[in-house]
């Protein structure tokens, strides 16, 4: 996935980017990639998360130091995760640098 990708996932009224036109066809896809980056993000940045050895993750969305970061660095980021059930374990269960 490309800086594209994350773009369309973070621009919800996006239809067209860079010669990219199908971007509302693949919408959901780039909206889950983009939250499981920010999630990554969340883990690296606040949780100091290194590597899957060191594996952390918020107990749920509601978990104040996650909904603090996601409103200031990913505002679209709580909206996504109740349109698409992301969850944390979402991203635990697959590699994390992955």
């Amino acid at each position: 996935m490309t800086s594209k990708t994350i773009v369309a996932g973070r621009i919800a009224n996006l239809h067209s980017y860079n010669g990219m036109d199908d971007v509302d066809e693949k919408r959901k896809n780039f909206e889950v990639y983009y939250m499981h980056e920010a999630y990554k993000g969340y883990l690296t940045d606040v949780l100091k998360v290194k590597d899957d050895r060191a594996r952390k993750e918020a107990e749920s969305l509601d978990d104040e130091k996650l909904v603090e970061y996601m409103a200031v660095r990913h505002p679209r980021f709580a909206a996504l995760a109740k349109e698409h059930g992301f969850q944390p374990s979402d991203v635990s269960s697959q590699r994390f640098g992955g």
